[in-house]
């Protein structure tokens, strides 16, 4: 059981490391295809859509947490399972603030070079 915690603890902060260093999976098959004014835009947008996919997911993970605040496990009772129910929203909270970063940071006539 705690396995299975630590796993997904593991991901969500790895998945925000991924949106800091501008190494997160991405499908550019479209993107691609578009000319440097237009590729520009459309990272823009991936941006931002992005920004608010981790907002949403951030807010009904601290949903899910305050639900199980008041819950034990029954292998290990100390800890409330809210502990390992936090994974998720500390997770998207990190990911929207690196999305966040990277939106501000990044001039609107570049396209998207990841900084280093």
């Amino acid at each position: 059981e705690i396995n299975r915690y630590c796993f997904v603890w593991a991901t969500f902060l790895g998945a925000a490391i991924a949106v800091a260093k501008g190494t997160h999976i991405r499908v550019t098959v479209l993107i691609d295809r578009l000319g440097p004014a237009w590729r520009a835009r459309a990272d823009r947008l991936d941006g931002l859509v992005c920004l608010i996919a981790f907002a949403f997911v951030a807010w009904f993970g601290l949903v899910n947490v305050w639900a199980w605040r008041n819950q034990t496990f029954f292998t290990i009772p100390a800890i409330p399972q809210a502990v390992f129910s936090l994974a998720v929203p500390v997770g998207a909270i990190l990911m929207s603030i690196y999305a966040l970063r990277r939106l501000v940071s990044r001039p609107a006539d570049q396209g998207g070079t990841p900084e280093a």
